[in-house]
């Protein structure tokens, strides 16, 4: 999958082809978000809040066959680098969470990626709440979320360093806070584990299911 993932991005400029090289050599997101997917072929409609490059909308292309992504994000040049990568089969336009983008039908997957800790409380409980919304039913929003480790590392100080010189105030929680921000949303959260790979990382799945939650 990695070698078909970097040949989307082979007629792009030098630094998203470097970005991506890097992303997919150190990150060890793609093992583990195989398992969140719980590989199931079905998947047709997802959708990616703050897909940057769209690195893991190309991963999720290249393992449904069948998924189209509906991707969003703030920055225009990584908008247009995403769309160039995701082809035809990528929708991705420029918007801030929580804005959804639009989805012909009931969304299968909605995925947040190491972006929530830009998004402060109010808005965060809004983002879950759309993501609700716009899933069909059993369908599952999956995060990757930052917190604030005892002993921090050089990475994560400089990504809480940039985060501040952009003028922004971060916001990290606890995995107690996270999963009642997406129960509120009346997400039934099934997975809320830290990253083997790095302790200042989490992942949450939540699955909407109309049966439990009342939604008809």
């Amino acid at each position: 999958i990695k070698s078909r993932i970097r040949n989307r991005y082979r007629m792009l400029e030098s630094y998203p082809r470097m970005f991506v090289r890097l992303k997919l050599r150190f990150d060890p997101m793609f093992n583990t978000l195989q398992e969140m997917v719980d590989q199931d072929n079905s998947i047709k409609n997802i959708v990616d809040i703050g897909c940057g490059y769209g690195v893991p909308a190309c991963w999720c292309l290249e393992y449904f066959n069948d998924a189209h992504v509906y991707g969003i994000d703030p920055d225009l040049e990584r908008v247009r680098v995403a769309s160039i990568a995701t082809g035809a089969r990528g929708t991705i336009t420029g918007g801030f969470a929580p804005v959804m983008p639009e989805v012909p039908n009931d969304a299968d997957i909605v995925l947040v990626v190491d972006m929530l800790h830009y998004l402060d409380n109010e808005t965060t409980s809004t983002l879950f709440q759309n993501s609700f919304e716009i899933l069909g039913n059993n369908g599952r929003l999956i995060t990757r979320y930052v917190t604030r480790p005892a002993a921090p590392s050089w990475s994560w100080r400089l990504e809480d360093f940039r985060v501040k010189i952009a003028g922004q105030k971060p916001h990290y929680r606890n995995p107690e806070h996270m999963t009642k921000l997406m129960g509120n949303a009346g997400f039934i959260v099934e997975i809320n584990v830290v990253s083997q790979e790095n302790p200042e990382l989490f992942w949450m799945v939540g699955r909407k299911d109309e049966e439990n939650t009342g939604v008809r």
